[in-house]
């Protein structure tokens, strides 16, 4: 059932705390990387992950580090870093 907007506070509350503290880390399934034009809208995510889906490459079980600064996937097998990408 889903979780009503004023409840959903407490349920990150943990997450913020790691992210703040650099220890974030999510498990993922990474499908790639594609450019876009435009730097925000959920059409944007929408085309994007569609495009990647429609890929022939098969999804790279991972985890993604998140901190205030970065973002980072790493190959959950092989612990290759896949992506690095700063946050300004």
């Amino acid at each position: 059932p889903p979780v009503p907007e004023a409840s959903r506070s407490h349920i990150w509350a943990q997450d913020e705390k790691d992210v703040r503290a650099g220890t974030a880390v999510f498990p993922v399934r990474y499908l790639g990387s594609i450019e876009v034009f435009e730097s925000r809208g959920m059409n944007v995510c929408e085309e994007a992950l569609k495009h990647l889906r429609t890929g022939r490459r098969r999804p790279i079980k991972g985890n993604l580090y998140v901190s205030g600064d970065a973002l980072r996937v790493v190959d959950e097998g092989i612990k290759g870093l896949i992506v690095d990408q700063t946050i300004e």
